[in-house]
């Protein structure tokens, strides 16, 4: 199982956005950053895909969000995904590493 941890710096790495900002709540300002939410939604499906985590616990991991925001974050990823050629190029980046 790999950890949140891990996932996270590894992704912050790749895109470059700092952790910091990945870690925003909403109310703060520049949680809505696209760049950033693109990196926190990485994070959340390869904590899920790789790392087993549930959303409850990723909730908890990515800014203190309750379960039901985690699982919005994943359809909109999934949606995005099946959509963005780019989106899936950048994802595929981050995997590979």
């Amino acid at each position: 199982m790999i950890s949140n941890e891990y996932i996270l710096t590894s992704v912050s790495d790749i895109l470059g956005v700092p952790i910091k900002e990945i870690l925003k709540q909403d109310h703060q300002k520049g949680a809505r950053n696209m760049h950033a939410v693109k990196a926190r939604h990485f994070c959340m499906y390869f904590s899920v895909i790789y790392g087993n985590h549930n959303t409850t616990d990723l909730g908890k991991y990515y800014g203190k969000r309750d379960h039901s925001t985690i699982s919005n974050a994943l359809k909109k990823f999934y949606i995005r995904l099946s959509t963005d050629k780019k989106y899936v190029l950048d994802l595929e980046m981050c995997e590979e590493q």
